[in-house]
């Protein structure tokens, strides 16, 4: 599996000369997982859809969204 610096690289490249937008500098995305002896891992098509997902352009915007979102689930305020 790529990291997420590797997959950005290659979308990167893939929309130059494109006139597409770059992908997102910062995500905050939440999956579906299944339960494990090893803990919890997502199931690939689930890295594929992921449930929740907001975009950011900035790494402090990023952090606290993240915060805030692990909150929001957390409190049950969040439906998925």
């Amino acid at each position: 599996m790529e990291t997420d610096l590797e997959w950005r690289e290659k979308m990167l490249r893939l929309a130059e000369g494109t006139g597409a937008a770059p992908p997102p500098h910062f995500l905050t995305q939440v999956f579906s997982c299944r339960g494990g002896l090893t803990g919890y891992t997502p199931a690939t098509e689930s890295l594929r859809h992921p449930l929740y997902e907001l975009e950011y352009a900035e790494r402090s915007e990023a952090e606290h969204g993240h915060r805030q979102t692990v909150e929001l689930l957390a409190s049950g305020k969040l439906r998925l």
